[in-house]
């Protein structure tokens, strides 16, 4: 698999993480395209390409991704599961690297067993992108805890 990574969608631009990661993807010159929900209403900079799609649509999804070398995931918590569909388009159609929207907590953080119920979306998540990389080699998946956001 080639390490080279120089088309990138971004899912979740208009968070509270997703203008971080977008600002870090122009900065290190990366073509982006941002994905939103059909009704969202967020705006872009007329230079970024945006498209919309419903995370449960697979072919539209497919088309979001084609030609796409890695995605990156920054859906909120409401959206984790949107993630297994996702996953799916993004494999199917040679994405090389899928990054999780796994920012916040791990869902196997031993010290908090209490949260465990609330982050079974993750977990589920977490299996289906190793279920996919194991069955395509060409495929990769990365998630980034860094612990809960307090703002």
């Amino acid at each position: 698999m080639s390490s080279s990574i120089q088309k990138v969608t971004l899912i979740g631009a208009s968070g509270n993480l997703g203008p971080r990661i977008l600002h870090a993807l122009q900065a290190a010159d990366l073509t982006t395209t941002i994905l939103t929900r059909p009704t969202s209403t967020s705006t872009f900079d007329a230079s970024i390409k945006a498209l919309k799609a419903s995370y449960s649509d697979l072919p539209a999804l497919k088309d979001a991704f084609a030609g796409q070398d890695a995605v990156v995931c920054a859906v909120g918590f409401e959206g984790y599961l949107d993630q297994l569909t996702l996953i799916d388009a993004a494999e199917a159609v040679g994405v090389k690297r899928f990054i999780l929207s796994e920012f916040e907590n791990h869902p196997d953080q031993p010290c908090l067993p209490e949260l465990k119920q609330m982050l079974e979306p993750k977990t589920r998540v977490l299996e289906h992108a190793k279920a996919k990389a194991e069955k395509n080699p060409q495929f990769s998946w990365s998630a980034v805890t860094c612990g809960p956001f307090f703002d």
